[in-house]
């Protein structure tokens, strides 16, 4: 029985190595194929301005533009307390478009979080391929069927418009898969991550290839259908957008679950960053039924599967608006291109049928234990609360502090009590774990004993009760506390 079970320790390891070296190849193709697609976006400039459709150009441009600034925004943002060259340096990876080769090889290479960034490695090529996805990915896959639409089927527009559909979708599965083989995740969160049997590899391989198909029918379809829309009005489009948007921030501020769980100390940097993170993951959602997206810190995974069943309903009432619009002479004939009923009903049909078994197929895939998350309602504040009162490893609970404090309010005397109990223990032993990072990560209002925090820190670490300069000494104190 003992051999039997090392047996089956030695190929869980060996698969888990072979699909390690499988992901490293992703990291570096997905790289790759965010930098052929921005590529790929010029080319198509340069053939709306060979058209004159400068509209369509200014569009591309535009979305190309945002993509770069948003991926600067979360440099600095990771970056702040960093020394400027470093920041630059950052900055210039964005710039030379080489960014998401960097963060691939810096998670492949397994290079740790450093102390005065905000969130890890591995977050941060999540977040930079999040921009990609909401900034270019999205508006240039809606700009370009727009301009099939509208009548240019050139053979490079079509082969275009495929690529960016095929990158989006290879993004959002990548950012779903990469999360669940994580190795920290499914340590930390074993009631979430583990979606891919890495001890089969044909599951392994049919879960990550049905997670890109349930992206590539989301984007095809919703793409299409937004086009569709806009031929017969852009106000139609974008009061359906803005409604919805709405309901979604409704749905997480009435369950006092907006603030994001990013570690931020700065209120108003605390409440900007939730406000852009809440929209950005609901239109990635909307698009690209983005799998991570059901994650208590996202939307949840009951707000995932009812936007994936209800996502069909809505191309189809645009597109029968569509067809309604061009059943009129004169507007026929003021259109280069006319889709008829069949070609609207089958497109948009045939893709929310193949979105419906794909997704049925992921639940027949995925281990039983973790098909409740596709119906939870469970709040981030709620997850991390019982995360950290089911984790018995203490270097597995003082993660709790890379979530942001809001969100874990609710328990922070129990966190209190167990850091101080711990932190004896921890400073004496000194384990593996307990490094540099984790320790500047412990907030220096939560140790009780001062004495403790001045070993903690390593430095010296002047009192902020105590001296005779009344409240400035004080103040400076506590300031040289945090330092």
């Amino acid at each position: 029985m003992r051999r039997l079970s090392r047996n089956f320790t030695k190929q869980l390891a060996a698969a888990r190595s072979q699909y390690a070296t499988f992901a490293n190849l992703a990291l570096y193709f997905g790289a790759g194929l965010s930098i052929v697609d921005m590529l790929c976006d010029f080319a198509m400039v340069r053939e709306y301005l060979h058209m004159n459709q400068k509209g369509y150009a200014n569009a591309t441009i535009v979305t190309l533009l945002l993509s770069l600034l948003g991926q600067v925004t979360v440099v600095l943002i990771q970056n702040g307390k960093m020394r400027t060259r470093v920041v630059l340096r950052e900055v210039l990876f964005v710039v030379l478009l080489v960014k998401p080769g960097i963060d691939a090889y810096r998670v492949v290479s397994k290079v740790k979080q450093r102390p005065g960034t905000v969130i890890t490695p591995h977050n941060e090529l999540v977040y930079i391929r999040g921009v990609e996805l909401l900034l270019e990915s999205i508006p240039g896959a809606v700009i370009q069927a727009m301009a099939i639409v509208g009548g240019q089927t050139s053979t490079i527009a079509v082969l275009s418009l495929t690529s960016s559909i095929v990158t989006a979708a290879f993004i959002s599965a990548s950012i779903s898969v990469e999360k669940d083989v994580d190795s920290k995740c499914r340590r930390e969160s074993p009631d979430f991550y583990g979606l891919l049997q890495l001890d089969s590899k044909w599951k392994t391989v049919c879960t990550s290839l049905l997670i890109m198909l349930l992206a590539m029918c989301q984007l095809s379809s919703k793409a299409f259908a937004c086009a569709l829309c806009i031929t017969e009005s852009s106000t139609i489009l974008a009061a359906y957008l803005g409604v919805d948007m709405a309901f979604a921030i409704l749905f997480k501020v009435a369950r006092d679950d907006f603030t994001y769980w990013v570690p931020i100390n700065s209120a108003t940097t605390t409440f900007l960053v939730a406000c852009v993170e809440r929209v950005s993951m609901k239109v990635i959602l909307d698009f690209t039924g983005l799998l991570q997206a059901r994650h208590p810190y996202e939307y949840g995974g009951g707000y995932f599967s009812l936007t994936i069943l209800t996502s069909p309903i809505i191309c189809l009432y645009f597109g029968s608006r569509y067809l309604a619009y061009v059943d009129n002479e004169e507007v026929r004939a003021s259109m280069d291109t006319v889709f008829s009923s069949e070609q609207v009903y089958g497109a948009i049909g045939g893709m929310a049928v193949l979105q419906i078994i794909t997704l049925m197929s992921i639940l027949l895939l995925i281990p039983q234990r973790l098909r409740f998350t596709f119906t939870t309602w469970q709040t981030g504040s709620k997850f991390i609360c019982d995360r950290f009162f089911v984790t018995e490893a203490d270097k597995e609970k003082i993660a709790i502090f890379g979530d942001h404090r809001n969100v874990w309010l609710p328990i922070l005397e129990d966190v209190r009590k167990w850091l101080n109990d711990g932190l004896v223990v921890w400073m004496e032993e000194d384990p593996e774990w307990f490094d540099d990072f984790t320790r500047s990560s412990v907030p220096d209002d939560l140790v009780n004993d001062k004495a403790v925090l001045k070993k903690l820190r390593g430095a010296k670490v002047e009192e902020a009760s105590e001296g005779e300069g009344g409240e400035g000494e004080g103040a400076k104190g506590e300031e040289t506390i945090r330092k």
